[in-house]
């Protein structure tokens, strides 16, 4: 807003600011939150509600632009971000209980303790060598749960070939259709439109029944097939409106991340779940750095092919079939969450009590209840 207020402000100002944005993924924290508090076989459609949600706003808001000024939106933008975060502060309850809470700060102090072990026999030297080298250590030491056993190794595949394709689409696809098939602005709108629409159906309505009845497993399969399909439509595409049934597919696809986030988060323990989300969107981080740029090296090598620039996107398309076959090899017992009937009974009480903020300054003596009530939660 204040850049727009004086245009002759610096940009790097705005650029600087929205690095620090990427220090802490809001996304990862909210994912976290939720599969704090929800039953394991309702975690992927709830994390898909949540998603829906989001899809909601990126549907509503290009209707913003046709109304406001640029300086007006920017405050609407504002005002609104400033409002989530007093929701956040003053509404929105704790969903870490105490327990978890004590046993997470406990393993980071045991791990830190071991690598500053003998402080008062080291030189102060060396202890700032040693701060230095655990600040460098600890995220690969937290990425390493993506490489605890083959199963995970298998999930963080299909998380890194999303993350290729879906940020290679949404930087290339608009450049690509404006270049090749004469998209104009209204038509741009009208595909985001149609992306929130549907997105949005996908993930409110079609995600839980679709999850209950084939399961977990094959709702990743399935979306990444429908994937490949769609990126295939892009690339060999030679109208519009074969532009906007691929992207009317594409909303399907996006069920695939929701589902991949609850898996994981079902194969972990309790105090594990932010761990396990920040490691996973730090991997589809990276594949969002390598997607575009692989795609467009694609593009530069067969563009005397007969597809010409649109072969990149076939290419994403055979990716998308690659991670259908990782998908596939997913052990059922851990993929799905539903399995036998006396666990899906018994899962009904698998879930997180909401907390207070200031319940978590309580002793983990005084929550023993809530111990034996949550024993089970995160257990695979």
């Amino acid at each position: 807003y204040v850049i727009q207020l004086v245009p002759t402000m610096n940009p790097w100002w705005y650029y600087g600011i929205h690095i620090t944005t990427g220090f802490v993924n809001w996304v990862a924290v909210a994912l976290s939150s939720l599969n704090d508090v929800l039953p394991q076989k309702f975690r992927a459609p709830g994390l898909g509600l949540f998603l829906a949600g989001f899809m909601l706003g990126f549907s509503l808001a290009p209707i913003f632009s046709i109304f406001l000024s640029h300086v007006h939106l920017a405050l609407t933008s504002f005002i609104m971000a400033f409002f989530g975060f007093l929701c956040t502060i003053f509404i929105v309850p704790e969903t870490l209980p105490p327990h978890v809470a004590a046993e997470a700060r406990r393993r980071r102090s045991e791990l830190y303790s071991n690598n500053n072990a003998d402080t008062t026999t080291i030189s102060f030297p060396q202890r700032v060598q040693n701060n230095i080298k655990w600040l460098i250590v600890r995220p690969i030491r937290e990425l390493s749960i993506l490489n605890r056993n083959t199963f995970f190794r298998l999930i963080s595949l299909l998380a890194f070939f999303s993350g290729m394709v879906s940020s290679g689409d949404q930087l290339l696809l608009v450049y690509y259709l404006e270049e090749q098939l004469d998209f104009t602005n209204k038509d741009v709108a009208t595909m985001f439109l149609i992306i929130g629409i549907m997105g949005m159906m996908a993930q409110a309505i079609v995600l839980k029944p679709l999850n209950e009845w084939i399961g977990e497993r094959l709702v990743v399969a399935l979306c990444f097939f429908i994937g490949a399909v769609d990126n295939t439509m892009y690339g060999i595409a030679t109208n519009k409106g074969t532009i906007f049934a691929a992207v009317a597919l594409s909303a399907f696809t996006g069920m695939a991340f929701p589902t991949i986030s609850a898996i994981k988060s079902n194969n972990v323990d309790a105090s594990e779940q932010g761990r396990i989300q920040g490691a996973l969107y730090s991997l589809q981080a990276l594949a969002s750095g390598v997607g575009p740029v692989t795609l467009r090296y694609v593009s530069s090598i067969t563009k005397d092919s007969p597809l010409g620039p649109g072969s990149m996107f076939v290419f994403a398309g055979g990716l998308y079939l690659c991670a259908v076959a990782a998908a596939l090899a997913l052990p059922k017992e851990l993929a799905n969450s539903r399995r036998d009937h006396d666990e899906d009974v018994a899962g009904e009480e698998d879930y997180m009590p909401l907390y207070e903020a200031s319940s978590l300054v309580e002793g983990v003596s005084n929550n023993e209840d809530s111990v034996r009530t949550n024993s089970s939660y995160g257990s695979t």
